[in-house]
């Protein structure tokens, strides 16, 4: 069986991220980390990301990202930007409260997002 390999959820140290995010990233490859889920970018390009994860040995394990993103002509950037970084998952964290109010509007959501998946 192959061995998974252990990323960091980047959501969980946002705080360190926001202020340093170089040095967060550095100090999770120091931990022994092999890869990190991104929970944002804090500016920084696809190909900078990429020569940092690069330079410390880590691998893109996915990254968090809003819904809005993956729909009509933003759609086209979210996959560039994603496949600089060589990410396999992208992850929408979480939807707006009326989603959680109707079975109706999951369905809607499920049909949305399975149509994103196909194109």
């Amino acid at each position: 069986m192959a061995r998974i390999p252990i990323a960091l959820q980047l959501y969980s140290v946002r705080e360190d991220c926001k202020n340093d995010f170089r040095g967060t990233l550095e100090a999770v490859a120091r931990m022994g980390y092999e890869g990190v889920e991104f929970a944002g970018y804090y500016d920084v390009s696809a190909p900078e990301l990429k020569k940092w994860l690069d330079e410390l040995g880590l691998k893109c394990a996915g990254t968090h990202t809003g819904i809005d993103t993956l729909r009509g002509d933003a759609l086209q950037e979210t996959i560039e930007f994603n496949k600089a970084l060589d990410n396999p998952y992208l992850i929408v964290p979480g939807l707006a409260a009326d989603y959680y109010e109707s079975l109706n509007k999951w369905r809607e959501f499920v049909a949305e997002i399975s149509d994103i998946g196909l194109s």
